[in-house]
C-alpha cells in the first residue's frame, strides 16, 4: 500500500483509523490505570516504611525498658540479700541493746546512790 492521498480519504481508511484510535484510547486508559495503581503502591509503601520505622523505635524503647528492669531486678536482689543479712544479725543486736539497757540502769542506780549518799539519805 502506498501513501497515496486517495487511500487516506477512502471509505476503508476511516474504519481502520477509528479502530487504531480506539485501540490507542484503550492503551492510554490502561497506562493511566497502571499509573494510578503505581501511585497507590508508592503511597502504600511509604506508609509501610513509616510503620516499620515506628516499630523500630518501639523495639528500641522495649530494649531500654528491659535493660532498666534487669538493673532493677539486680538491685532488688542485692537489697534482699542485705536485708536477710541484717535480719540474721537482729538477735545479736537485741542482745547488745539489752546489755546497753543494763548498763544504763546500773549507771542510773549508781548516780542515785551517789546523790542519796551526798544528801545524807544513806
Amino acid at each position: 500500500m502506498s501513501a497515496n492521498p486517495e487511500f487516506l480519504h477512502s471509505a476503508e481508511a476511516l474504519p481502520l483509523a477509528a479502530q487504531v484510535h480506539t485501540q490507542l484510547q484503550l492503551m492510554r486508559a490502561g497506562i493511566d490505570d497502571l499509573r494510578a495503581s503505581h501511585l497507590k503502591m508508592e503511597a502504600s509503601m511509604q506508609r509501610m516504611a513509616e510503620a516499620v520505622t515506628r516499630l523500630a523505635v518501639v523495639e528500641e524503647r522495649q530494649d531500654a525498658s528491659l535493660a532498666s528492669l534487669a538493673k532493677l531486678d539486680a538491685t532488688i536482689d542485692d537489697l534482699s540479700r542485705r536485708l536477710r543479712a541484717v535480719e540474721t544479725q537482729g538477735p545479736s543486736n537485741a542482745r547488745v541493746e539489752q546489755w546497753l539497757n543494763y548498763a544504763l540502769i546500773a549507771i542510773a542506780g549508781a548516780a542515785m546512790a551517789y546523790v542519796a549518799k551526798s544528801t545524807g539519805l544513806i
